[in-house]
């Protein structure tokens, strides 16, 4: 079951790629900027989703001090989609 939806998944994301490079190179880009998957979204009537779910709490903990100056960052963590599709 989990390998048919990860399959529709990446399927998925692929096609959303696929269209959001079309738009890149309608408008004469040679980058894809977030605008281009947006009106991919759009395009495919794919609803907008932003950011990390709200069950992902993000602190910037972490911090490098750097020729006088503290950079404070957030450490990136990784998400592991079955459980994340095994939870809802």
């Amino acid at each position: 079951m989990s390998e048919l939806l990860l399959a529709d998944l990446e399927q998925k994301i692929q096609e959303i790629i696929q269209e959001s490079k079309k738009i890149m190179r309608h408008s004469k880009r040679h980058v894809l900027t977030t605008k281009d998957v947006t009106q991919a979204f759009q395009k495919l009537s794919i609803p907008d989703s932003y950011g990390y779910p709200s069950s992902i709490p993000i602190s910037y903990t972490n911090k490098i001090s750097h020729e006088n100056q503290n950079i404070w960052f957030h450490k990136p963590q990784t998400i592991n989609l079955r459980e994340l599709v095994v939870k809802t």
